[in-house]
């Protein structure tokens, strides 16, 4: 949560802000205060303002899951929401190692994902050769490619992105585990699933 919270922060300082319609309207609100003249619109507040209210809440209530009727958003849905449940039964199971097997307290506990953190540096290399060497030659004039060309990603994701949880659970068990067993030997077993979901992350969510 720490490592959130500073990475929220240094965003939300300095990442500039990307989207048209907000740039827009910013500029457009800044004009109307410098001439006064509250005319000036921009095109997104003008639409905005044009929508009936009914329109607004059906896109934000109910259109998200009208979608699923679609197969691909369904099975898109469906996948995901296996990939977050096996990610944070994943996460509980770190208190009950490490404050149930070693005796860890809260704070000491916390330090365990320091393992995640060593999983995703080595993780962020490969990920962005992948991105500059082969992705990014298939994008044509218009800055577009094919949705295709991103699910090898994912695929490689998918092949692996269980088996750091497996290797937890088996690393983990009653017959492999005791307070005889090196703490780090848990840790350890924790890098291999940066990379999944990097991948994952990024064929779904990022683009």
């Amino acid at each position: 949560m720490w490592l959130a919270a500073v990475t929220f922060l240094f965003l939300f300082c300095f990442l500039p802000e990307t989207s048209s319609a907000n740039i827009l309207t910013r500029r457009a609100l800044r004009l109307r205060k410098l001439t006064g003249n509250d005319r000036l619109r921009c095109h997104d507040e003008v639409e905005y303002a044009q929508t009936p209210l009914r329109v607004t809440a059906w896109e934000t209530l109910v259109r998200p899951f009208v979608l699923n009727v679609e197969p691909i958003v369904l099975a898109l849905n469906l996948y995901t929401s296996l990939i977050y449940a096996l990610l944070y039964t994943w996460l509980e199971s770190f208190s009950v190692v490490f404050e149930g097997v070693y005796g860890f307290k809260t704070g000491q506990e916390a330090l365990s994902f320091l393992g995640l953190l060593v999983g995703a540096l080595i993780a962020i290399p490969p990920f962005f050769f992948h991105l500059r060497y082969y992705l990014e030659p298939r994008f044509n004039a218009k800055n577009e490619i094919d949705p295709e060309e991103r699910l090898l990603t994912d695929g490689g994701g998918l092949f692996h992105s269980n088996m750091p949880v497996h290797i937890w659970m088996d690393s983990t068990s009653d017959h492999t585990l005791d307070r005889a067993s090196h703490r780090v030997k848990p840790v350890r077993h924790r890098h291999p699933a940066a990379l999944p979901k990097f991948s994952d992350m990024d064929c779904q969510f990022i683009r």
